[in-house]
């Protein structure tokens, strides 16, 4: 559960946000037809925040395109997004 913790949560935010994209792109779970760069370009987005240590942002744009797609969540990557809130004192 802890895991994640072991690394900077920077990797643990990357790691998560594309396992949560790739997984519902593969499975056709998420309609990227969308007119909207946010969604569209998500991970670049996220990644982009990442890199220039805008944690805080990329943990919240990660939360909008997952809000935005109406991705469901398994129980893990629920722990984990709990978990990395928790770790930047959004909850």
């Amino acid at each position: 559960m802890f895991g994640i913790f072991k690394k900077p949560i920077k990797n643990g935010i990357a790691e998560l946000s594309k396992q949560i994209l790739n997984d519902n792109v593969r499975n056709e779970n998420l309609d990227l037809k969308v007119d909207s760069c946010g969604i569209n370009n998500g991970s670049e987005i996220i990644l982009g925040y990442l890199n220039n240590n805008e944690i805080g942002l990329a943990y919240e744009h990660l939360k909008y395109v997952i809000s935005e797609c109406g991705i469901e969540l398994t129980s893990d990557q629920v722990e984990k997004m709990d978990l990395i809130a928790y770790k930047l004192g959004r909850k």
